[in-house]
This record gives C-alpha cells, sequence and structure tokens, in this order.
C-alpha cells in the first residue's frame, strides 16, 4: 500500500471546478487504512459514491487474468440473489480497468446510508456461491465474445502481446478465456481477500451532503471493515522489461480505413520516471487541439483521416501512443507525416507558448469534469488508483510548472529514437493486398535513413 500524505481533517478548496462554487473537498484516513474523500455540492440534489480498489489486470498473472473483471461481476448481483437489495431509487454500476476495479452508485441524499450499507455486505459477501461463479462467469465470457467480434481487438491483442512481451496479462484488463472459465470459489476469495481491503481502497461521496455527517456515516457503516496486510508489498508489482527494439505489428481485416500508431513504454505516473509524467500530460493535451501545428501537419493537410498523441497513466509504466486512421490510398503519406512531426519535436521542440496552449486545454478538460459531481467524484476515484489523491488535486498546476527542457528530455528518454511497438490493420479488400507487412516496415526503414 501507499501512504497518504494527507493529514486527517485537511480542508481543501479546488478553485474553478465549478462555474458557480468552489466545492469544499476533505480527504481523510480511517483507522482501517480506508481514505475517504468528500466533495460537497449542493447544486443538484443528488450524491455520487465510488469505491475504488487497486486491482484489476495488474495483479493478475496468466492462470488469474480476468478474475477481477468476474469479482466485479459478482460484487454486482442483480438484487434476487441477495438478502439485501439495493434500496429503490439507487443506480448502481461497476467497472475494471488494468489497475483498478471501482464500484459506484448515484442516490437522492436520503438514501446514501442504504446505499453504502449494501456497498459495505456487497464486500463482505461477494456471492462466491459455485452457482453465482458458474453465472458470472458465463456473463464475462459473452462481454469477451462481444469485444472479440470488433475488428480492432486482433489488433490490440496482438500489439498487447509485444508491447509487454514479457507479462502481458498484467496489463490486459479484460482478460482470458481459460482463466475465466476456469474460475473456482476458491481462487475468487484468495484474489479478494488479498486486494479487496480498506487499505488498498479510496471511498468517494461526491454531491449534496454534508462533510461532517458524510464522514459520521462513513465511519459508522465502514468501521468493522477489517485493516488486511499490504497487497503490494506481500506482492510487489512484476518489473516490465524494455521493448527490445522496433516490433511490427500487421493485421487484415474487414475495414475500409486504415489505422495503426507507435506505442513506446512511458513514463510510470508513480516510482520511475514519475517526474515526467506531468510533462506527458501535457504533451497530449497540446497535440490534441485542431489548431495545434501536429494537427494541422497531419490532418489538416489531408494526409491522415484523424491522428491523436497521449500518455495513459499508470503506476507500473504507463504507455505512450500515437495513433492514426488513413484512408488506404493515404496511408503512406498519413505515416510519413507523422514521422515528419516526430522529427520535427526533435528539432524545434516546443515553446513556452505552445505548453501554455497546452495548459489551457488540460484547465478546460479538468473545468468539465468537476463541473458534476459524478464526473468528478469517478475522475479522483482514478486519479488515486494510478497516483494518489495529492498528485491528481496537483496535476494542472504540475502541468503549468512543466518547460521546453523537461518537453525534450521526455521525448529523448521515451520516444524519439527508443524501442516502439508500430501496429496497422488495413482492409482486407483484393485493392490493397500490395500494403502488407513488408510494404509498412519499408516506409517506417526509409524514415530512419533519412
Amino acid at each position: 500500500m501507499f501512504p497518504s500524505p494527507w493529514p486527517p481533517g485537511l480542508l481543501l478548496l479546488l478553485l474553478g471546478a465549478s462555474v458557480s462554487a468552489a466545492p469544499a473537498l476533505h480527504v481523510e484516513r480511517l483507522d482501517n487504512g480506508l481514505e475517504v474523500v468528500v466533495v460537497e455540492r449542493h447544486d443538484v440534489p443528488l450524491v455520487t459514491v465510488e469505491l475504488a480498489v487497486r486491482a484489476g489486470a495488474q495483479v493478475e498473472g496468466p492462470e488469474d487474468n480476468g478474475l477481477s473483471h468476474l469479482c466485479e461481476h459478482l460484487l454486482a448481483l442483480p438484487d434476487s440473489s441477495r438478502e439485501l437489495p439495493w434500496p429503490p431509487g439507487v443506480r448502481y454500476k461497476a467497472f475494471t480497468s488494468v489497475e483498478v476495479v471501482d464500484l459506484h452508485f448515484t442516490a437522492t441524499p436520503e438514501l446514501l446510508e442504504g446505499g453504502l450499507t449494501v456497498l459495505r455486505e456487497r464486500l463482505r459477501s461477494p456471492g462466491l456461491s459455485p452457482e453465482d461463479v458458474k453465472r458470472e462467469s458465463a456473463a464475462v465470457l459473452k462481454e469477451m465474445e462481444l469485444v472479440a467480434s470488433r475488428p480492432d481487438d486482433a489488433l490490440f491483442r496482438a500489439k498487447l502481446g509485444r508491447l509487454w512481451w514479457k507479462h502481458s496479462s498484467y496489463k490486459d484488463q479484460l482478460g482470458t478465456r481459460r482463466a475465466v472459465s476456469e474460475a473456482t470459489p476458491e481462487r475468487l476469495q484468495r484474489l479478494l481477500g488479498r486486494y479487496f481491503v480498506p487499505n488498498n481502497s479510496l471511498l468517494v461521496i461526491s454531491g449534496d451532503v454534508g462533510t461532517g455527517d458524510a464522514l459520521a456515516l462513513v465511519r459508522r457503516v465502514f468501521s468493522g471493515w477489517k485493516r488486511q496486510p499490504e497487497p503490494f508489498e506481500a506482492f510487489p508489482p512484476v518489473v516490465h522489461p524494455p521493448l527490445p527494439g522496433r516490433e511490427v505489428v500487421f493485421v487484415r481485416r474487414p475495414v475500409d480505413k486504415v489505422s495503426g500508431g507507435f506505442d513506446w513504454h512511458g513514463p510510470s505516473a508513480m516510482g520511475a520516471g514519475a517526474e515526467l509524467a506531468p510533462a506527458a500530460r501535457l504533451l497530449g493535451a497540446l497535440t490534441s487541439a485542431g489548431s495545434s501545428p501536429f494537427q494541422r501537419a497531419v490532418v489538416g493537410s489531408g494526409a491522415c483521416v484523424s491522428a491523436r498523441f497521449g500518455w495513459y497513466p499508470q503506476r507500473n509504466v504507463g504507455p505512450l501512443e500515437l495513433s492514426f486512421e488513413a484512408a488506404p490510398e493515404r496511408v503512406d503519406d498519413c505515416v510519413r507525416a507523422v514521422l515528419a512531426e516526430l522529427g520535427r519535436w526533435k528539432t524545434q521542440g516546443f515553446s513556452e507558448e505552445a505548453l501554455g496552449e497546452g495548459v489551457r486545454q488540460l484547465a478546460i478538460e479538468q473545468a468539465y469534469t468537476r463541473e458534476r459531481p459524478s464526473s468528478f467524484a469517478r475522475d479522483i476515484s482514478l486519479g488515486w488508483s494510478v497516483a494518489d489523491v495529492p498528485t491528481y488535486l496537483s496535476s494542472l498546476e504540475d502541468a503549468r510548472r512543466v518547460r521546453p527542457e523537461e518537453m525534450a528530455r521526455l521525448l529523448d528518454t521515451y520516444v524519439l529514437g527508443q524501442p516502439h511497438v508500430f501496429s496497422v490493420m488495413v482492409p482486407e479488400a483484393e485493392a490493397w493486398r500490395r500494403l502488407d507487412e513488408a510494404h509498412f516496415t519499408r516506409l517506417l526503414d526509409e524514415a530512419v535513413t533519412r
């Protein structure tokens, strides 16, 4: 577990989080290790609760890959399977990603205590009978079939195996059919008992609620949830070794456009390379605006249909991705335009003015996210899952402090001339048979020799 630097009872005012008023935000850690965030927003008579657990693919070896997703389903079993159902009017959902399992509900304030009580009971008794496991395993397998039917899934899975070549299961949030179909109550209980514990969790309450009342309610409802051994001390995260060099992933599917991209190992949100995380976040923002030089060069020119650069914050090596879509007849122009922009980043870098525009883009995104209590709660829980609450709250100010030399260091360390995976999916149509793996390998080699 990663201790929070927040002292108990610290009250913060997040200026600019709402057009009408700055919401009061309170962060506190309970005696059992549960971290609690309360955000007061009285403009709408609703409350959103998010319970985030640091689990997901990051804790799953090949034999367990998909069990966090299955646990999420079991925690969300229909009310007909429960002695204590959700109060009428409570809307409950859940999701699993690479580094978090998130359980959340929205309700009117008078239903908050009932909703928290149900959430506590579902954590205590997640529904691990053989019948429940069999039924929810079938539901997860159907989700897998649906995802596998999409053309882009083949490209994603091929790329996943190359990008995380030694430990790909720890980045595969969906999991494998074999692990899910062979799941047993005992294996699921082992994962739940190890990671779904208060000292590995965050509870966010955001909306029409008083801070004091909410904290008193949380203490009363969750005080019996017992602290357990710190899971990431007993079971440290795997170490993802660097890519050995350039890898090319080629897939042909029944599609109309060509899609693909470049992927690199980027900085972690915490730990190795975290000092460059603000620069990575800023690079995605300053290249996303339609008026940016990057967008004008690769999309405005007509070379690509779309293109974007992004960093995916994760505690354990956050990937950097430059993705594109192109018409088949223009894909060579698109790839060359993208590579030319990478070259321009190396020779020209980014000016203070460009960085300022990126910060403005981040500020706009933050304002939209924090305007709604539900999306603010979600953003806090995701920020905590990959780093911690203080890092999430300071992200905009951290971006403002990024200087051009830090952008250059980010690019030199992780992107320019560094090992990467180039992936591409092309149409099956006979007219585009010339677009094969050898074609794209030559295209990339030409750029290197220039």
